[in-house]
């Protein structure tokens, strides 16, 4: 089983929030969060 790394840099004004992550989720994490993907953009 291979291991998913994350490295996570911090650059001001550049900062990824879990508030995008939630609006614009990837399939996978969407499977893990149990979201069901939609073709329509989050408002």
């Amino acid at each position: 089983m291979d291991k998913e790394r994350i490295i996570q840099e911090f650059v001001p004004g550049k900062q990824v929030t879990l508030a995008h992550l939630i609006a614009h989720p990837g399939e996978e994490l969407a499977k893990k969060m149990a979201f069901r993907m939609r073709a329509q953009l989050a408002l």
